[in-house]
């Protein structure tokens, strides 16, 4: 994409809106926006939204839409948490709907569901996933992994 009057850190951070919102639905937050670039002052980041604004190539909601994504100093994944999430991903994104409890615990080889649901648990509690109680297939995930 070639964007007159941008900056080259400008055109990276709006390929990364425009991937991000047509995966996920919704806009990401600053914080992704760094991550999905390396970028770890997120000062820069948000200079450089607030300067495609001006410009009128992105228009910038001041609350997110969808899930609040973590907070970037949330503790990293295990790798078998890690596994699980990139699962859930992989199988919402293939499938246009989250696997069930009993499905994650049939592709990972856990008998129990009580197993799945720790997993579970522990990636909520880190930020990287988000539950509705008591619905069947009511597991969106967050943000992407960051293992170990």
């Amino acid at each position: 994409m070639i964007a007159p009057g941008l900056s080259s850190r400008e055109v990276a951070v709006l390929e990364c809106v425009y991937s991000f919102v047509e995966e996920h639905g919704y806009p990401p937050s600053v914080w992704c926006i760094g991550h999905c670039l390396g970028i770890a002052e997120l000062q820069l980041v948000a200079s450089d939204l607030q300067a495609l604004e001006r410009k009128g190539y992105v228009r910038w909601p001041r609350r997110p839409d969808g899930p609040q994504s973590a907070k970037p100093d949330a503790p990293p994944l295990s790798e078998r948490q890690a596994a699980v999430l990139y699962f859930l991903q992989s199988y919402a994104k293939q499938n246009g709907y989250p696997p069930t409890v009993r499905e994650i615990g049939q592709h990972f080889g856990i008998a129990s569901p009580n197993g799945v649901v720790c997993h579970l648990q522990a990636l909520e509690r880190k930020g990287y996933i988000h539950r509705r109680r008591f619905r069947s297939r009511a597991i969106s995930a967050v943000r992407k992994a960051r293992p170990r």
